[in-house]
């Protein structure tokens, strides 16, 4: 994890002085980190940040697939060490852990990562992957299982693995891995924090789940959610005579009327689930760790591209049951650092959390120096308190080309330019602990609700960037105000922009 930044009111930390070259006598019982104790309080000017051991903590780190690099951790490891990370991102899957059958589960290999991580002075975040390009869910599952995926509207499944969010089979089961291998890792000193899921969303292509368990919530939603089956016909503009003949509106060749309260609830419906899921999963994680660690959440921030309501990911539901708010956006260009640093702000401005940046990187996986410059400081100015690349190596799955080391393991021009950007952020940190992340000049003003049911070019998300980026050309501290939180102080929405310390914390 890139750097260990004492950042904006945060210490420069490493998680001890004294780790990292003494000989390794016994890997299994020699600890070179001190054991976590996580919490989340503010410094003394106010900020939220993650603490460790009654001291400000920053993470900084990448991502790391450890399970299919087990030949190259000593290597890999002490490179990280060299460059001054303190933290390891470590994305594994459900099928690395039970992997031949129900409730056998093997830690052998996530715990001697663990051990080599702390040996090399590195805190791990482990990450509850649920559905990836290479498959998270093991075989026996698959097998045994029936209906527990994600169905398109025109009743196939999505390509991979994605389950429905309302499945009752796939909650059992996946709630009690990740239970029980949180009970099994929450002693390890190594353990930083874990984070639920990794960019939990639907795929988009066929605009939610329409699965019989999530056809069944959408019915029992309803019902909540309307007074009566007179009053939802009255909203729909339809003529259901019982509760359980709904069905969810589906696309047509001229796409989505986004303006029809059907749809507008079954955006939110599909918004509900994903956060319910999500603090489901946490709230297992919370009780099988006794509330020692912190929990992250991290999003793709598609609510910037129109892609709020495909996904249904929603920067004002999705991170309710996080401790820490993560993001990963990947701009075309440096031109769009702007993005990181406009994150940091409408997220801090939401939930009151740290922020941490998840996943920098470019679009296609190979930025510049000044690009990798650029969209770290963008994050830092505007808040930041935790720093990752994506990722270490280059891995076939994950497009090919995104690492700081080749799939041989050689270092990459990006690998040069992000141990620089370490070392500025080390020279900075005096600078940067001394004072308050400075108030925005100007506010642009997130129009949630339109967002939340306007897909694609015509979002007024890419309207909010354009305005936040003009301002910010000009030479202004910009800051993105959600609607409710104008209303609050009694701005008006539509207004869009505001000057001035309107809409300060």
């Amino acid at each position: 994890m890139p750097l260990v930044l004492s950042l904006l009111l945060v210490g420069f930390v490493q998680p001890r002085s004294d780790v990292g070259h003494q000989p390794l006598e016994n890997h299994t019982t020699l600890t070179r980190v001190a054991p976590v104790d996580s919490q989340l309080r503010p410094t003394a000017t106010g900020r939220a940040v993650l603490w460790a051991n009654d001291r400000p903590f920053f993470p900084v780190g990448v991502t790391y697939h450890f399970t299919r690099q087990q030949g190259e951790w000593d290597a890999d490891l002490k490179l990280m060490q060299d460059m001054g990370l303190n933290t390891v991102r470590a994305d594994f899957a459900w099928r690395d852990i039970v992997p031949t059958w129900e409730g056998r589960y093997n830690f052998a290999v996530l715990d001697q990562f663990l051990d080599k991580a702390a040996q090399y002075g590195l805190y791990v975040v482990p990450v509850f992957s649920y559905a990836t390009g290479d498959i998270n869910t093991p075989w026996w599952f698959w097998l045994f299982y029936r209906g527990w995926g994600a169905v398109g509207a025109d009743g196939w499944r999505p390509f991979g693995d994605w389950p429905s969010m309302n499945s009752a089979d796939y909650r059992r089961l996946f709630s009690e891995y990740v239970s029980q291998t949180v009970r099994h890792l929450s002693q390890h000193p190594a353990v930083l924090a874990y984070q639920v899921m990794n960019e939990p969303h639907y795929p988009p292509e066929p605009l939610s789940d329409y699965s019989d368990a999530a056809l069944k919530a959408f019915r029992q939603w309803a019902r909540d959610n309307h007074q009566s089956l007179q009053d939802l016909n009255g909203s729909w503009d339809s003529d259901y005579r019982s509760f359980a003949d709904i069905v969810p509106p589906q696309l047509t060749s001229q796409g989505a009327d986004w303006s029809t309260l059907l749809w507008q609830d079954w955006r939110k419906f599909a918004y509900e689930s994903v956060a319910s899921f999500v603090g489901y999963i946490a709230t297992v994680v919370r009780q099988a760790d006794g509330q020692k660690h912190a929990i992250l959440v991290s999003e793709m921030t598609w609510w910037w591209w129109g892609e709020e309501p495909a996904t249904a990911v929603s920067p004002e539901y999705v991170y309710d049951a996080a401790d820490v708010v993560g993001f990963d956006v990947y701009p075309e260009s440096g031109a769009h650092a702007d993005y990181y640093g406009l994150n940091v702000d409408l997220l801090q401005r939401i939930w009151q959390k740290p922020v941490w940046a998840m996943e920098v990187n470019r679009k296609d996986g190979n930025p510049t120096a000044g690009e990798i410059r650029a969209f770290v400081a963008s994050a830092v100015e505007r808040g930041a308190t935790g720093i990752f690349y994506f990722e270490w190596r280059d891995t076939w799955s994950d497009g090919g080309a995104y690492g700081l080391l080749d799939t041989r393991g050689n270092p990459k021009p990006q690998f040069y330019a992000f141990a620089d950007t370490v070392d500025w952020l080390r020279r900075q940190a005096d600078r940067l602990v001394s004072g308050q992340v400075s108030p925005p000049d100007a506010y642009v003003v997130w129009s949630s609700e339109a967002i939340a049911i306007t897909a694609g070019d015509k979002s007024p998300a890419h309207d909010v960037f354009q305005t936040a980026s003009k301002l910010l050309r000009r030479g202004l501290r910009v800051g993105i105000l959600p609607e409710a939180q104008a209303l609050a102080v009694g701005l008006n929405p539509t207004a869009g922009v505001f000057y001035g310390q309107a809409g300060a914390r």
